[in-house]
């Protein structure tokens, strides 16, 4: 294992800012680069020659580095087709929404005209009825003047009649004897005397 302590480093543990701490700053000095030391170019260090555990550490190493890699491509190639298809998805519901407005639309448009041809064809119902209605009634308030005209006819005859044989002696319908006929009055009135 590699320690790269620096001059401060050092002072810093040894508490002395100057130098190396005093009387013991050059033990601690000692000591750091015997035991740990091998960033100053002492210690472990082995020159730059590869073992056979490092050169398989590094191939392990480069194998493991083209497989994560090829993970990677993967999962990101994957995430570019799911991203395609998701675009694609959006644009059939964009057209499957826009179609389904047009229908929706087509559909509302044939309801409306549907809708004032049902109209249309009430008013000229209505248009019968009332004029049939009004038909009916007419001929029934006529029904009712002739009526009431042949009514007033009748009276009037009745009148002209009672006028026409006022003080003309009248004769029981049961043959009794013959009675005075009634005394006409203007009002209309009889009065018998028996």
């Amino acid at each position: 294992m590699e320690n790269n302590y620096t001059l401060s480093d050092i002072a810093a543990v040894t508490g002395d800012g100057m130098g190396f701490g005093g009387n013991n700053g050059f033990l601690w000095l000692l000591a750091i680069l015997f035991l740990g030391g091998g960033g100053f170019g002492w210690g472990n260090n082995r020159g730059n020659c590869a073992t056979t555990e490092d050169l398989a550490s590094g191939f392990n190493f480069s194998a493991l580095q083209n497989k994560t890699n090829d993970i990677l491509a993967a999962v990101n190639n994957n995430n570019q087709v799911i991203s395609n298809a998701i675009c694609q998805l959006g644009y059939q519901d964009a057209q499957h929404t826009y179609d389904l407005s047009r229908q929706i639309d087509s559909c509302c448009c044939n309801t409306q005209l549907g809708i004032q041809g049902v109209k249309f064809d009430m008013a000229n119902y209505a248009a019968s009825i009332n004029a049939n209605t009004t038909a009916q009634t007419q001929r029934i308030l006529d029904k009712m003047c002739e009526d009431k005209q042949a009514a007033m006819a009748q009276r009037i005859q009745s009148l002209e009649l009672q006028q026409a044989l006022c003080g003309i002696p009248k004769t029981s319908p049961y043959g009794y004897g013959i009675y005075a006929y009634p005394t006409c009055n203007p009002c209309g009135t009889t009065n018998y005397a028996y």
